[in-house]
């Protein structure tokens, strides 16, 4: 299962704002937001910013509830500049009952205390949109995304 949902990996090529390649071939998409797709005004600007924060570089990913999407690619918690391998919570750490879940996460897990977390980065620097999934169960740094 490690091979399926790796630790960790180089990124080899950026897609676009939210979506990108490990050097083994594994897609990656990031939880939670949501980048301009092509076409859109800003999808350039989203995806040359992603290409200068990952592109080449070691990412540390950690999986939530929701691990894959409909076209195969893994759905995941981007980290960069991690001191260490980070200590994720299990992917499933949010959920308690059908929709119910813990109070979400708010401080970046031990072995990344001063690393960024990528998704929300692009939150921040306005390239990328957080996105709440209806009808599904709260994700682990929803809240944090949606700037509570």
């Amino acid at each position: 299962i490690k091979q399926m949902f790796p630790d960790s990996g180089t990124v080899k090529a950026v897609s676009d704002g939210d979506t990108f390649e490990l050097t083994n071939g594994v897609g990656v998409r990031m939880i939670g937001i949501n980048a301009p797709d092509r076409g859109d005004n800003d999808y350039n600007r989203a995806k040359d910013n992603l290409v200068q924060m990952i592109e080449g570089k070691l990412v540390y990913l950690e999986y939530d509830r929701y691990q894959d999407d409909k076209y195969g690619r893994l759905l995941a918690w981007v980290w960069i500049g991690c001191e260490e391998t980070p200590k994720f919570q299990p992917s499933d750490y949010m959920h308690l009952t059908y929709n119910t879940s813990r109070v979400g996460l708010t401080d970046n897990p031990d072995g990344c205390k001063e690393g960024t977390l990528v998704n929300e980065k692009m939150v921040r620097k306005g390239l990328a949109t957080a996105v709440r999934y209806k009808e599904r169960g709260e994700l682990k740094y929803e809240e944090r995304l949606m700037g509570r």
